[in-house]
Order: structure tokens, then sequence, then C-alpha cells
């Protein structure tokens, strides 16, 4: 979550919830660590999705940017300056620059 600017704040979206994910928050801790410890290759993969939301200061959801991009999923970090968004991603070498003024 980016810090507030104009009364505003910009959090990436990693990927939308999963319900099998959900359904496991129930389980015995064991059980969940496993999972854990399984193998990348037996994991789902995420979603190919660029997604964050902006919230006013009392964390209503004003503003939001989502899509599908060839080279960039799973935004860990999202800020603006100067009326762009930028995001930042574990798996990405570099950001991804949003122009928000050419937007609705």
């Amino acid at each position: 979550m980016s810090r507030f600017v104009d009364g505003r704040s910009w959090i990436a979206m990693t990927n939308p919830r999963n319900a099998a994910l959900d359904r496991s928050a129930n389980w015995p801790g064991f059980i969940r660590s496993a999972i854990w410890r399984l193998p990348d290759v037996m994991r789902p993969n995420p979603e190919t999705l660029v997604w964050a939301v902006c919230v006013d200061s009392d964390g209503q959801v004003i503003d939001e940017v989502r899509g599908d991009h060839q080279s960039f999923d799973t935004a860990t970090g999202a800020v603006e300056h100067d009326g762009r968004l930028y995001l930042a991603s574990v798996w990405q070498d570099s950001l991804l620059s949003v122009d928000l003024r050419d937007r609705p």
C-alpha cells in the first residue's frame, strides 16, 4: 500500500480471491504447512493479471486499474507520481507504468 497523497492511496492486488484457498483457511495448521512445502511445480500458477485499487482515507475504493498485460503480472507494489501509476512485481525486472490521465 502506498502512502496517502491527496487523500488517496493505491494498493497492489496480486490475484483475485481463490475459493479453494479461502476454504483452506479453516484447515488444521499442519495441513496448511505441508501444502506450503510442496514443490513449486505442484502449486497453481497465479493469474496473468495487473490489478491495483485506489482507496480514500476512509478505505472506500475510488478507482481501480485492472487488466491483462503480455509481460507483467502479480503486482506487489503501487505508487502514483505525476499522473502515472507505477506497479512493481517480484516476478518482473521492470516497472509497469500506467498513465492515469488518459483514463475516463
